[in-house]
C-alpha cells in the first residue's frame, strides 16, 4: 500500500480550499484510476482506497508460409479512431539484453519480432485498438488489420501469418545450330500482365 498526502505537510502554500476534488492515481505498468473527495473547511479527509489494475498486454507470434520473417517486420497497435496509414514507420532496435525494441509516432504502439517470430507489447492502455503487421520486405503482403478490445489486466494473444508473393523460375536455352541447347546468358525476360492465350498455355 502507498500512503499519500495532498498537499504535503511541508507545502508552503498550506492546505486545499473547500470543495469537491478528483484525484488521479497512476503508476507505470498500471491503469490509472480516479477517486472523488469532498474537502470541508479546516479538516483532514481520508480518500477512499483505490486499487490499480495492471495495464493490458498484447503477445503472439508472426510466421510465414514460405521463407522466414523478414528483418524489419513489426506489429502495430493503433488506438481506435486513428488512421493506421497515417502512423509513421517502426523504428526498430535491440536493447542491452538482446531483446527487440520498437518506437513509433503518436499514440500508436509497436513491437519488433524476436526469437521464433514472437513479440510482446506491454503496458498498453485499455481500450479498442486496430492491430496490423507491417512486413519488413515488400515481397511479403501486409496482414489485414484486426480490431481488438483490451481490458485492464488482460494478456491478449494475436498471431499472424505472412504470405509471400509468388516467384517464377525460368531457364532460357538457345539453339546453337548443332542440336545442342546452351544457356542463353544474354536473354531478357519481361513480365507481362496480358492474359495468356489458350494456345500459349
Amino acid at each position: 500500500d502507498l500512503e499519500y498526502q495532498i498537499p504535503a505537510a511541508d507545502d508552503p502554500d498550506g492546505g486545499l480550499l473547500p470543495g469537491l476534488y478528483t484525484l488521479t492515481v497512476s503508476a507505470p505498468g498500471y491503469e490509472p484510476t480516479t477517486v472523488q473527495v469532498q474537502v470541508p473547511m479546516d479538516a483532514v479527509v481520508r480518500a477512499a482506497q483505490v486499487a490499480l489494475f495492471p495495464s493490458p498486454s498484447l503477445v503472439g507470434t508472426v510466421l510465414t508460409r514460405v521463407g522466414t520473417v523478414p528483418p524489419g517486420t513489426c506489429v502495430v497497435a493503433v488506438p481506435a479512431g486513428q488512421d493506421p496509414s497515417a502512423v509513421g514507420p517502426c523504428v526498430l532496435a535491440v536493447d542491452d539484453a538482446g531483446a527487440p525494441t520498437c518506437e513509433i509516432d503518436g499514440d500508436a504502439r509497436c513491437a519488433g519480432i524476436g526469437v521464433n517470430g514472437s513479440y510482446e507489447m506491454s503496458r498498453l492502455r485499455s481500450g479498442d485498438y486496430r492491430v496490423l503487421v507491417r512486413p519488413g520486405d515488400a515481397e511479403y503482403l501486409p496482414v489485414a488489420p484486426v480490431d481488438l478490445a483490451l481490458s485492464p489486466g488482460e494478456v491478449r494473444r494475436y498471431d499472424a501469418t505472412l504470405d509471400r508473393l509468388g516467384r517464377v523460375g525460368l531457364t532460357v536455352l538457345a539453339d546453337t545450330g548443332t542440336s545442342t541447347l546452351l544457356a542463353a546468358g544474354a536473354a531478357e525476360i519481361t513480365p507481362s500482365t496480358e492474359p495468356m492465350s489458350p494456345a500459349a498455355r
